[in-house]
Formats: C-alpha cells, sequence, structure tokens
C-alpha cells in the first residue's frame, strides 16, 4: 500500500508498504524492512496514499536506499481488492545502521526525547539537526583531546544520536543571485515567531507518522504551497520547549526570534540512507 506521496519538491517517488504489517517492534529483532521506497516519475501523480498497488520495476540500490524504478505508466496496477493499512511503528530511534535499515521506508512514529542540534540548514533547506535524548550534540574536542579514546567515544555517540529532520523535498529556499528566486516566496517548513527553532530546545513532534530512508533522516512528506498541512488541515510542526538557558548555559533573550547559528557539529557529511516521519495524508 502507499503510504507517502513525494510528488512534489524533486524526490519524483513514494513508498510502499505490505498490507497490515508496522505497529509493535523491536528494531533489535527485525531482519528486514516491510517497505521500498518507488523512484518514478512516471506514475508518481497517478497515487495517493491508502492506495492498493501492483507494481513492475527495477531493484536498485541509490546512496543507500533500496528502491524500485518504475520507469512507464504500464508498470502501475491499482488493485480493487481491500487491504489492511500498514501502522507505524512505535520505536525510539535506532542508534545502529543496521536497525535503522530494518525500518527503511515503513511507517514509523518516532518516541522519546529529541533536543535541537544544529539549524545552520533550516532557513535554506528546510533541515533540523536533532539529537535523540535531552542533550545537545558535543564536539569532541569540548571534552578530551584531539585523537583520545574519550573524544572517539563522543564522536561515535554523535553518530548514534544525531538524526536529520527534513522537509521531503530538495527545494533550496535561498537561491542565488540570478536563478530562480520563486522559492523565496514559499513559507519556510518549522519556523514561526512564536516558536524560533534553538539549539538546546526539546521537541516534540505532532501528528508523527512514518518514514522513507534509513540511517539518519527523518523525512516529512509535503506540499510546501500548502506549507505542511496535517490532516485536519493545520500546519504540521514541531513543538518547541524554549529552556531559559541554552545547552551552554546562557540566558536566552527574550526577545530572540530568528534561527541563530549553531556550532559546527563534527563529521557534518550526509550518510546514506534517511528516514522520514509523516505527518499526516499528504500527495
Amino acid at each position: 500500500m502507499v503510504t507517502a506521496v513525494y510528488a512534489t519538491g524533486g524526490l519524483n517517488g513514494y513508498t510502499i508498504q505490505t498490507p497490515g504489517t508496522g505497529g509493535p517492534t523491536d528494531p533489535a529483532t527485525r531482519t528486514a524492512s516491510d517497505g521500498l521506497f518507488v523512484y518514478s516519475a512516471a506514475t508518481v501523480g497517478q497515487v495517493a496514499i491508502g492506495d492498493h498497488v501492483e507494481l513492475t520495476g527495477t531493484v536498485s540500490e541509490f546512496s543507500g536506499l533500496t528502491e524500485l524504478t518504475v520507469s512507464s505508466a504500464a508498470g502501475l496496477r491499482t488493485l480493487s481488492t481491500p487491504a489492511v493499512a500498514p501502522q507505524p511503528a512505535a520505536v525510539v530511534f535506532p542508534r545502529t545502521d543496521a536497525a535503522r535499515e530494518s525500518l527503511e521506508s515503513m511507517l514509523v512514529a518516532p518516541q522519546g526525547s529529541y533536543t535541537v542540534a544544529d539549524n545552520y540548514t533550516t532557513n535554506q533547506y528546510g533541515e533540523i539537526a536533532l539529537a535523540t535524548g535531552t542533550g545537545r550534540l558535543l564536539q569532541p574536542t569540548e571534552v578530551a583531546r584531539p585523537g583520545s579514546v574519550e573524544a572517539a567515544a563522543v564522536a561515535a555517540d554523535n553518530a548514534a544520536r544525531k538524526v536529520t529532520l527534513d522537509d521531503g523535498a530538495s527545494t533550496n529556499f535561498l537561491p542565488r543571485d540570478g536563478q530562480d528566486q520563486a522559492a523565496r516566496e514559499v513559507p519556510v517548513p518549522w519556523l514561526t515567531n512564536a516558536g524560533p527553532v534553538t539549539v538546546g530546545a526539546t521537541t516534540t513532534f505532532t501528528a508523527p507518522r512514518g518514514p522513507r530512508l534509513p540511517e539518519q533522516r527523518l523525512e516529512v512528506p509535503a506540499d510546501h504551497a500548502d506549507h505542511r498541512r496535517d490532516p485536519d488541515g493545520r500546519p504540521a510542526r514541531l513543538v518547541l520547549g524554549r529552556p531559559d538557558r541554552d545547552a551552554r548555559g546562557r540566558r536566552r533573550r527574550p526577545d530572540a526570534r530568528r534561527v541563530q547559528r549553531p556550532e559546527l557539529l563534527p563529521d557534518d557529511r550526509r550518510r546514506g540512507g534517511r528516514l522520514h516521519v509523516l505527518p499526516g495524508p499528504c500527495g
């Protein structure tokens, strides 16, 4: 069944999951995912969330993601037989690549606490780096000498805890001079005057539903023109807790309203897989 649709934003595809799967699960005991990403510009406009489909295409790996490429409309068949809808797997974001791989492209409802770790690319790409738990990510050399065992342990913990919340699109909201400037008129996701995305703030998700890719990204597919609407028509958003002091103990200015430049995090390279959170029916 179709669980997410990326008809706009540049991903040109959708996710499917075996009917009736999901629900309570332990990533540590899973051996394979029940979901799959379908890369298909030819059919993405013909499907909707909840469709029961039969697909014919070519399976491949792209940047660590297992995907099915359906190159023509002939590869899509919409079934009329009823099917049990997949349920989101309520799990704490996994710490290992193997556990993340077992949830690849499946619906997921992330559990537990998350902390804003980096907002450097929020204004440009609609991304927010989060850390699982209630503490921010640290530079290894903040607590230990370079090359030490202690510094390596901090780097490993950063890799296990970091997850990037993304809007499920490749839109650049800050195009260069000479490029198409239309994206500058589109509201950037997650940002409101009443709830600035500040490093060190704790977060919760509203209407969370499930993922696309494995590893270290939570993607929220939604139509930019509709500014991420949840099933009730409200903009999907993060609920941010704004502590009186930031992660370094400095008092926050009460009039702070802008996304602030964070410290650079160690090893901020993109990884092969991603995981997304779906805020409600879209497509």
